[in-house]
């Protein structure tokens, strides 16, 4: 999923916040809300950013930089926008450098990161086979 992120006005929001931007000529992809935890639950974060035509929810941690399980209780959960949890540090970066005002888009997906293993080892078996070869040769 990518998009554009907007900071959630509440910032916290545990009420109604307020819409994506209207008139914005950029081709966007879907509206992404940065938020503040705490106050209320994550379940009224996200359903209330959902409520304002928001595609996915990104929920920070103001305090320190854990990532807080987000968690959600009854029947209307499978029916929510996606959303994840970031640590502070990130969620300041993601607030003062990638707002849709800046230009950048953010690409949410639910893969792992990079997996090194996952390329070192093929790596490490066709160098090792070239060694191989070379001192067959010489």
């Amino acid at each position: 999923m990518n998009g554009m992120l907007v900071e959630a006005q509440p910032s916290n929001a545990c009420s109604t916040v307020d819409p994506p931007p209207s008139g914005y000529s950029r081709p966007i992809g879907v509206w992404m809300l940065l938020v503040r935890r705490g106050a209320c639950t994550y379940h009224d974060k996200v359903k209330h950013a959902q409520e304002s035509n928001y595609s996915a929810v990104i929920v920070y941690n103001d305090k320190n930089n854990e990532i807080e399980t987000m968690s959600c209780r009854g029947s209307d959960c499978s029916s929510l926008i996606p959303s994840v949890s970031v640590g502070k540090d990130d969620g300041y970066i993601l607030r003062d450098q990638f707002l849709f005002n800046t230009g950048h888009m953010i690409f949410i997906t639910d893969e792992f990161p990079f997996n090194l293993n996952k390329y070192l080892l093929p790596f490490a078996i066709v160098v090792g086979i070239c060694f191989i070869i070379m001192f067959l040769i010489l």
